[in-house]
């Protein structure tokens, strides 16, 4: 788009891209941080960067592209990842915006990212500074999910297709105007959803983002009052239902932005009357990125996003075109209306069947939620099991083995109105919080442990 950071118009150096702890950030003043970054890099093909701050890691990302290296973006840090990963990249080494923690956390090379506030009195002149013409074709990114070895898969993302896929979220959620609207995001910026939605929009069409990752609702808040009108949130469901129950008093909200699980559509009611904002899912992959929104409180129907189209083959449903590179087979059941509409059923390994009968676990799931005095829950099929069980956690925890077993027949006998009986959980827990990760979500290996721990304690 004409007002992209990589456009370098006449205004491109005065344009403000990034706030951080509310200090405004140039598009010129970040460029010429990059810059001197880029200096310090040692060769490689390829770089982690694990800068937290958002403004951190563009001056590294910028500053890698710069140096023709690769950005890496694996979906854990474990031994066995970053050992694949030094096997393939002899060379690689870290970025990082806390190198006390990296450290202790990663044996690799270490750089430094200084934040921009300290080092740009010591930069060049803004104005003095291009940043080379990027190939549309050169690949930039590379992000990885976990094969069925555990051992990381990488899928290319290239500078192109990247900047397609901005242009296309832009587009499709009415960004494309004159208004500069400015994203805070609760998600990290190495997770897909992230990279795409508070780090690439902006980015590439022009927008602003806050360098910071808030957590609790007053940080949200915070960083949202420190950044100017309109503001646009990029959350998820698990950060929503907190913030919801907070009653936290949040400044004025253009719109809000969710993904990484469905999202059910009284919780986007309740979002969307609390906020006064309109609210979009996203749906995508790592593999394919995003793929289509809805706005969940007008419909349940997906629409892709311009040029991608999506084909039925057996079982599986493939997406093609537009931003995705070749023919991507997709983890989920959806029922395809048309080539660029579809329902989302649930992932493949979702799908449940007991006593053969059919569900998936996030419907389970959202019938769980959806019990009054339940602040968190989760559905679990036990390895080699046919009996399912549930992890909950309360809005007041009971205490007493009496009290909870009143609340827990309490809570059975409200889910024996919305389940078939094959579905109620047998046991059941409740717990004090679920392993969410950073994104919100319950990876099987976080439920397999936390059931272990509540079957050993009983």
């Amino acid at each position: 788009m004409s007002h992209s950071f990589f456009a370098q118009d006449t205004a491109w150096a005065e344009r403000v891209l990034a706030y951080e702890a509310g200090q405004a950030l140039t598009a010129g003043e970040l460029m010429a941080a990059a810059y001197e970054l880029a200096q310090r890099l040692p060769k490689s093909a390829a770089v982690l960067n694990l800068c937290a701050s958002r403004v951190a890691f563009l001056l590294g990302f910028v500053a890698a592209m710069w140096r023709e290296q690769v950005t890496l973006m694996p979906s854990s840090h474990s031994a066995a990842t970053l050992d694949a990963l030094q096997t393939q990249y002899p060379e690689l080494y870290v970025l990082s915006d806390d190198l006390v923690h990296h450290r202790a956390e990663i044996e690799l090379p270490h750089v430094e990212v200084g934040m921009p506030s300290t080092t740009l009195a010591h930069t060049r002149d803004a104005k003095q500074i291009t940043l080379p013409q990027i190939a549309p074709e050169r690949i930039v990114a590379r992000v990885f999910t976990s094969g069925s070895t555990g051992l990381p898969t990488g899928h290319d993302k290239r500078f192109g297709l990247l900047q397609f896929n901005s242009e296309s979220q832009a587009i499709r959620l009415g960004f494309t105007g004159t208004e500069r609207f400015c994203t805070v995001a609760t998600v990290p910026v190495q997770h897909m959803y992230g990279f795409e939605s508070s780090f690439l929009l902006p980015l590439m069409s022009g927008h602003a983002f806050a360098a910071e990752r808030p957590f609790y609702p007053a940080d949200i808040a915070r960083v949202l009052a420190e950044c100017p009108e309109p503001r646009v949130l990029v959350t998820t469901p698990v950060h929503l239902r907190v913030m919801l129950e907070s009653q936290q008093n949040f400044p004025r909200l253009a719109a809000l932005m969710s993904a990484t699980a469905p999202l059910s559509p009284a919780l986007a009611r309740q979002a969307e009357s609390f906020f006064n904002a309109p609210l979009f899912e996203i749906y995508g992959c790592t593999e394919a990125g995003q793929l289509s929104t809805r706005r969940s409180t007008h419909t349940t129907t997906w629409e892709t996003y311009r040029g991608v189209v999506l084909k039925q083959q057996g079982d599986a449903v493939y997406a093609s075109g537009g931003h995705v590179e070749g023919s991507v087979a997709l983890g989920d059941y959806l029922q395809l209306h048309d080539e660029t509409h579809f329902e989302l059923l649930g992932r493949h390994e979702d799908m449940i069947n007991i006593a053969g009968k059919r569900s998936s676990l996030p419907y389970l799931n959202h019938h769980l939620l959806a019990v009054e005095g339940v602040q968190d829950g989760a559905f679990y099929l036990p390895p080699h099991s046919e009996r399912l069980c549930a992890f909950v956690v309360c809005t007041q925890r009971p205490h007493g083995a009496d009290v909870q077993n009143k609340d827990k027949e309490q809570l059975l006998q409200a889910l024996r109105s919305r389940l078939d009986a094959v579905f109620l959980p047998r046991p059941l827990y409740f717990v004090n919080d679920l392993p969410r990760n950073a994104t919100g979500k319950l990876t099987q290996q976080a439920l397999q442990a936390l059931y272990a721990k509540c079957t050993n304690a009983s």
